[in-house]
């Protein structure tokens, strides 16, 4: 804000500058609004310290006239100074409420702000705790399933080695027909199939 332009007759900038400063540190907010609402409380501040400055003068100037030689043009000046006292004041207060109501809304906003983060927080963590506990159930599931496998993969193995076992034992052992097959005579093709072997195992083997 251009203080320059609020500044007259004995006024000092250095003044200007200190009520300015003041009521920055006072509503430290950013915003274009929060900018042009404290520039008004500044402006309006310091009009209002003026009003009442000339008044404190006029009623001064008014006192050392005695009640009875008072004009009626001292009365006038003196009502027209509180007026305008008035007037600052009515801005000055409104333009304060307008810049103490934003901040209220800019704190319930950032409040609010922080309740919807906490809540998503909040549900992150259940979210995570629930694929947790999922992923532990089907661990858990997979490994019984694993567990109930392994007696029927152990079943199914020992049954087909003892399938194995059982032909091995039904079929005709090789040195009860060999030796006839080397020593018996080849007539015919049967016997020829059969190695040429006319004992009853080679006769019997398929």
């Amino acid at each position: 804000m251009r203080s320059r332009t609020v500044i007259i007759g004995d006024e000092r900038q250095e003044d200007f500058d200190r009520l300015a400063a003041g009521w920055r540190a006072e509503f430290d907010f950013e915003g274009q609004a929060a900018e042009s609402l404290l520039e008004r409380v500044i402006r309006e501040d310091w009009f209002l310290r003026r009003a009442e400055g000339v008044c404190m003068d006029a009623e001064a100037e008014l006192a050392e006239v005695h009640p009875l030689e008072r004009t009626a043009e001292q009365h006038a000046q003196m009502q027209l100074y509180l007026r305008y006292k008035t007037t600052a004041e009515r801005s000055f207060y409104r333009a304060y409420y307008a810049l103490r109501g934003l901040r209220k809304d800019k704190l319930k906003e950032e409040l609010d702000f922080d309740k919807l983060r906490q809540k998503m927080d909040k549900y992150a963590v259940e979210a995570l705790e629930k694929a947790s506990v999922e992923r532990e159930e089907t661990a858990q599931a997979r490994v019984r399933e694993t567990g109930s496998r392994e007696p029927r993969a152990r079943a199914l193995g020992a049954a087909v080695s003892r399938t194995f076992f059982d032909r091995a034992q039904r079929a005709p052992r090789a040195d009860t027909w060999i030796p006839h097959a080397l020593s018996a005579p080849r007539t015919d093709s049967a016997r020829l199939k059969r190695g040429g072997c006319d004992c009853e195992v080679c006769i019997k083997a398929p």
